[in-house]
């Protein structure tokens, strides 16, 4: 029958979850990689690009450092992301040294890159759709499909054909 509700100012959540994922020995590169992920958001937010080139510069030598190409695959991966974001021409290139470097992991039998793989090529279908080229986005959606398939990812595998029967419209 009774309730005390307490007043909450700004909790400031954003930068607790900044500070909880970016904790830790700055020289271990999943923390160093947080890092430059959080730095990339800042430059985005305010419509930065060479401060988002630099920190995905930083990511993409923190991932190479490790040896573990679908690391730096991903880290490809998330800067492109970024520079798409603000629909800037270079993002294709990023996601191309991304392919190469995921296709070829994925090829020494690194179990991590086939996925990281199925994501760059969605983000390649993202770039060929923003640049209003439908059938370039269709045939990287295919792509996607076809390694998902591969993958045995059946139900992925369907949702992009699907996209793809509804772009190719």
């Amino acid at each position: 029958d009774k309730a005390i509700t307490i007043t909450c100012e700004n909790l400031n959540i954003h930068q607790i979850m900044r500070d909880m994922a970016t904790s830790g020995d700055p020289n271990d590169p999943e923390v160093a990689f947080r890092t430059c992920i959080f730095k990339m958001s800042d430059g985005l937010t305010s419509k930065n690009k060479d401060h988002i080139d630099i920190w995905g510069i930083k990511a993409v030598q923190v991932a190479q450092r490790t040896g573990v190409q679908s690391f730096v695959a991903t880290a490809y991966l998330v800067y492109a992301g970024f520079v798409l974001q603000l629909k800037k021409e270079d993002a294709d290139q990023l996601l191309d040294k991304g392919i190469m470097i995921a296709d070829n992991a994925r090829k020494t039998g690194d179990v991590n890159a086939a996925s990281v793989l199925a994501q760059l090529y969605g983000y390649k279908a993202a770039y060929q759709r923003i640049k209003g080229n439908r059938k370039k986005s269709c045939e990287w959606l295919l792509k996607q499909a076809r390694l998902a398939v591969e993958l045995k990812l059946n139900i992925y595998a369907i949702s992009q054909y699907r996209m793809i029967a509804r772009i190719s419209k």
